[in-house]
């Protein structure tokens, strides 16, 4: 059923079949989850001095096959383990400098090929760690997962699918302390917002106590006798700090906050604590670190043929090709300047502000909450009586950014507050996601005055470049007509190159159409490109007829697009 709701689903839903089919027909042996050979008797060990590396390495040559796996992040690194056979790994540690000198002088020497399991990651903590792993030939147990499609991309679930190995979640192995460390964090922030609460507090009460004042009867009065200091409302950040701290998961529940709940934490105490592998015990610590990379040689065995099976060499092989490049955007990193976004941040406070009394004005609502998609909805479809479109999976109409584009096109004129809300919604995301979390970027390591994302290859379905941490690609990119507040282009602007050096932009012409166009020969596709047509206005002119100048823009030139790259 899933398969047939969801095409992306279809894959695995046959593999599963045919291996059922094989199993009935007696040419595939049924096997237990976990029944790993090896269980137990694995040779897993830390390497201390160099005499014990070059003893464990002396015979690898040219065509030896060397899983590299790393703990820990850039910033802190913790170790690095290598593997060639099943069921045997070795940790180096981040802290023995002289050990990963030699490492890395033997892999120069013998350059034998790698194989990592994200290589976009672990090609970073190799220049942290000090092994620079560049002009060395590897492969990505990760990108051959993502090319077969039917696979999981997690390391844990390919070796326990593909090789029965049991593997314990990074999370699960330091549970304690990463709670331990994020209620430590959550306290401290607590108890911040409760001093500066009780320091207003006490500040209305003396004003309380020292204002003169009115009574019922007419009467002044010197001052209000109270005894006790007056309840104010609590900061967001107070309020939310304190649900953490009382849920049984405060960290996940931390990590669901809002933005601008986020920002302002970071604000007093910069990102909450992440446990590392020194908060183990030393053995669970190195056998974590080993399996790892146990576990990517023995997954390389098991994908690496399917890859040659199903023709995707020269796919995989176009596909790590990028790899260099894209690991030199995030070691470069890009420029923001911070004056200029601490600016904007104002500019954008206060044209939330104006958005805020607009809207409360025209819904005579002085708390309504634009970001609120129970408010909106009841307004818009309750109290406007304006058709919905889809509903959400909490049973009410959907409030999303498509759905008031459309209401907003349709009804706008009409109802004004449409366009509040989106431009309310577009200017605080902006604030909160991304303006003000530049700093958080910036001020981490390597330190440098630049924003290092991480870049990923196999996160999206049609093969685009995702990124992270932050993430750059969701750039905003379009302002509201004028006389709006133009946010998008003047976040754009924060961005400076180095001296001497230029920003550019480059996007491929309707790369995905091209290649469907030389791939089917369909005429329509190629007579199009190859007289430089508008391909969206010619497919809107087929569908809703007229010429294609009437369609050059507008709604018809839009469904005709989502048809075309759909």
């Amino acid at each position: 059923a899933a398969g047939l709701h969801n095409p992306e689903m279809s894959p695995y839903v046959v593999t599963g079949f045919q291996a059922l089919a094989q199993f009935l027909d007696g040419q595939l042996e049924a096997r237990r989850l976990y029944d790993d050979p090896l269980e137990g008797k694995e040779q897993y060990e830390e390497i201390t001095t160099v005499p014990h590396l070059y003893h464990v390495v002396r015979e690898w040559t040219a065509n030896s096959n060397v899983a590299i796996d790393t703990e820990g992040w850039p910033g802190n690194p913790w170790s690095l383990q290598f593997a060639t056979d099943a069921g045997v790994a070795y940790l180096i540690r981040a802290t023995n400098r002289e050990l990963l000198c030699a490492f890395a002088a033997h892999l120069r020497r013998v350059r034998p090929r790698l194989t990592f399991h994200s290589a976009l990651h672990d090609l970073g903590m190799g220049r942290a760690l000090g092994v620079d792993f560049e002009g060395l030939t590897f492969d990505d147990t990760m990108v051959m997962a993502y090319l077969l499609q039917l696979e999981p991309q997690g390391l844990k679930a390919l070796c326990a699918r593909h090789c029965s190995m049991r593997m314990q979640n990074y999370e699960e192995l330091v549970a304690e302390p990463n709670e331990r460390l994020a209620i430590g964090y959550l306290t401290w922030l607590w108890d911040a917002e409760q001093e500066e609460y009780e320091d207003r507090c006490k500040e209305e009460f003396d004003r309380l106590c020292s204002t003169p004042y009115t009574d019922a009867k007419g009467r002044l009065k010197p001052g209000r006798k109270l005894k006790v200091h007056p309840a104010l409302p609590r900061t967001p950040l107070h309020k939310a700090v304190q649900r953490c701290l009382q849920s049984k998961d405060a960290r996940k529940l931390w990590a669901s906050q809002v933005e601008d709940i986020s920002v302002a934490g970071y604000a007093r105490l910069g990102t909450m604590p992440a446990p590392t592998l020194d908060y183990v015990p030393y053995t669970l610590a190195v056998r974590y670190g080993c399996r790892d990379s146990d576990g990517t040689t023995r997954v390389r065995s098991q994908l690496s043929p399917r890859i040659d099976t199903l023709g995707l060499r020269s796919v995989y092989e176009l596909e790590l090709g990028t790899y260099p490049l894209i690991d030199r955007m995030q070691q470069v990193g890009i420029k923001p300047d911070l004056e200029h976004f601490a600016r904007l941040s104002g500019d954008l406070g206060r044209e939330i502000e104006r958005l805020r009394n607009s809207i409360s004005a025209i819904t005579h609502d002085s708390n309504f909450n634009a970001n609120s998609g129970d408010q909106v909805a009841a307004y818009l479809f309750d109290t406007l009586n304006l058709e919905g479109m889809k509903h959400t999976s909490a049973g009410r109409y959907s409030t999303n950014d498509k759905i008031l584009e459309a209401l907003e096109k349709e009804h706008g004129l009409q109802y004004p507050v449409i366009s509040d809300i989106r431009a309310y919604r577009e200017t605080y995301k902006l604030k909160n996601t991304f303006v003000d979390r530049l700093p958080d970027f910036v001020h981490r390591w390597p330190h440098d005055g630049r924003i290092h994302a991480s870049f990923r290859t196999t996160r999206v379905v049609t093969g685009r470049l995702a990124a992270s941490d932050p993430n750059l690609l969701a750039m905003p990119k379009h302002d509201p007509p004028k006389p709006r507040f133009q946010g998008a282009t003047e976040f754009r602007r924060g961005w400076v190159p180095e001296p001497g050096h230029i920003l550019c932009e480059w996007d491929l012409s309707q790369i995905e159409l091209r290649v469907l166009a030389h791939l089917s020969q369909d005429p329509v596709l190629l007579g199009a490109f190859r007289t430089g047509q508008d391909l969206h206005a010619g497919l809107a002119q087929r569908i809703f007829g007229g010429n294609p100048a009437d369609h050059r823009k507008g709604p018809t030139r839009l469904a005709a697009k989502a048809i075309n790259f759909g």
